[in-house]
């Protein structure tokens, strides 16, 4: 229901704005992407991203497009028209555009994917199996001239917050042509909003200017946070593709049950169906731009600095503790149990309920730590510079928590400064509260300016 009153929302802010424009945006709706004329994405005063009044054409030769890969689903039930419900919005074409031409010509294009466990691949029998091997597989067999390389910074419950301090060191810096971002299963509140819309305008305005596409994955309640990224997606003009809405509907109208898509057990991650399902509608968009790419004409956009939001997040790290100041018991990194999936493995541990300090330089600054479930972690209270009274209470103990059966990191935000400067982040164990364990890991400190 909450997905259905936002998409309804946006889709009556679409109606307005195309109303007001005189015509209806041709990238809309998903079965006319890049299909022919020109195709140009309307905008309204409140947007960012504004047109900057040229044009471009993109060749790519016939045989590429007759030619074009495909992803095999398998024995699951999937129809042309499932694509038309996956893709929610095909956005400005020009980016991904580009891409084509490029990797049409024989050259070097990177996708990168963002995400968490799914786009890491969990619940496929293997990695080549996920819908991001599927996904790259797909440029690889449509463009075998090009060189087509794979950015994957998937892993276990890294949502747009932790993504968005890691994407400048893993991302950006690998100039990537095509980036999808699937965060919006593990997206929850304020601070993942304002974290999601940081993140896509580092990358909208890095150098390599890649088309920037939302990948909505869910889980098997349908919760997500897939409105609050289209809005967004709306505001930028990028495209959106909504697994979620496909499988909501596809259950709920009973085409399929979620153990076609997933295994016994399993309430978020895909199973090679699902992961297949997944790469079918992103290559189903890809190949319909394809199609129509030689017959189009593309606008221009530039990513105009933000006035309307406050975005706290674009220049944002992770910060490993071993590279701060630090004092404590163990000063040394040491392996991080049962971190499997993990994108960091190591922590600095508090050994034996003994504090631990570090020095932590920052405007906005946040802690990583470590959630286990073999019951030797504990509650910590967290102190900054001279508070007589600590900033929260963290527990890295899972072993009492029904349903829990996997480790892994959580993040905390400890403060938010009016300017950036060096601080004290101080770990002392709690002795006022039942503790399972009396060890603590510190995985690393997100920072931004």
């Amino acid at each position: 229901m909450k997905r259905l009153l936002g998409l309804l929302l946006i889709c009556s802010l679409a109606l307005g704005m195309f109303t007001a424009c005189g015509k209806k945006d041709k990238a809309q709706g998903g079965n006319n992407a890049g299909t022919g004329g020109t195709t140009n994405t309307q905008q309204s005063a409140s947007t960012d991203l504004v047109e900057t009044g040229g044009t471009k054409t993109y060749t790519v030769d016939a045989s590429v497009v007759s030619g074009m890969g495909k992803v095999d689903t398998g024995s699951l039930y999937v129809t042309e028209s499932m694509i038309d419900k996956g893709i929610s919005r095909a956005g400005s074409l020009d980016r991904l555009a580009e891409a084509m031409e490029k990797a049409a010509a024989g050259g070097t294009v990177t996708i990168a994917y963002i995400g968490g466990s799914i786009t890491a691949g969990e619940g496929a029998s293997s990695y080549d199996k996920s819908y991001a091997a599927l996904t790259t597989a797909w440029w690889k067999a449509t463009f075998p001239n090009a060189t087509i390389k794979e950015v994957n910074i998937g892993a276990i419950n890294c949502d747009s917050y932790i993504s968005a301090h890691r994407i400048a060191g893993e991302v950006v810096s690998q100039n990537p042509d095509v980036v999808i971002i699937d965060t919006a299963v593990d997206d929850n509140g304020a601070i993942s909003e304002e974290a999601f819309e940081s993140m896509v305008r580092v990358l909208l305005s890095s150098g390599s200017t890649p088309a920037v596409i939302p990948l909505i994955t869910t889980n098997s309640s349908y919760v997500d946070d897939g409105v609050t990224q289209s809005a967004l997606a709306f505001k930028l003009n990028l495209a959106v593709i909504s697994y979620a809405d496909v499988l909501e509907n596809n259950i709920t109208n009973g085409t399929w049950s979620w153990a076609d898509v997933s295994t016994t057990g399993e309430t978020v991650n895909p199973s090679d169906s699902g992961h297949a399902f997944i790469a079918y509608l992103l290559t189903g968009y890809f190949g319909r731009v394809l199609s129509g790419i030689a017959d189009s004409q593309y606008n221009e956009y530039v990513l105009t600095d933000s006035t309307s939001t406050k975005v706290r997040y674009t220049k944002a790290s992770v910060v490993s503790p071993e590279s701060v100041p630090h004092d404590g018991e163990d000063n040394a990194l040491t392996d991080l149990p049962g971190a499997d999936g993990s994108f960091i493995v190591k922590g600095m541990c508090t050994l034996s309920g003994k504090e631990a300090t570090f020095e932590v330089t920052g405007k906005n600054i946040g802690v990583l730590y470590w959630k286990s479930i073999e019951g030797q972690s504990g509650k910590f209270d967290v102190y900054i510079d001279d508070a007589k009274e600590p900033v929260t209470t963290l527990d890295g103990d899972l072993s009492g928590v029904e349903g829990a059966t996997y480790n892994y990191m959580e993040y905390y935000e400890l403060a938010k400064f009016d300017e950036s400067g060096t601080h004290t982040i101080r770990f002392v164990m709690n002795t006022e509260e039942e503790s399972a364990g009396d060890d603590f890991y510190v995985c690393g400190f997100t920072v931004s300016e």
